[in-house]
């Protein structure tokens, strides 16, 4: 099994299952956001509280 976890700077966690694809995209997503530098990307909207799998939502 392969897992994709983050932990927050107020100690709070998330996980969820991954596969090798979704590990790598966000890893890119990772490296996107830290070189440009975006405060709402995937990982800063994940840091302000919404959980991995409501970017998966239809809205």
């Amino acid at each position: 099994m392969n897992a994709f976890s983050c932990i927050r700077d107020d100690g709070t966690s998330i996980w969820m299952q991954a596969n090798l694809f979704m590990i790598a995209h966000d890893l890119a997503h990772y490296a996107v956001e830290k070189t440009l530098p975006l405060k709402f990307g995937f990982y800063g909207l994940l840091e302000s509280g919404l959980h991995i799998t409501d970017f998966e939502k239809n809205r």
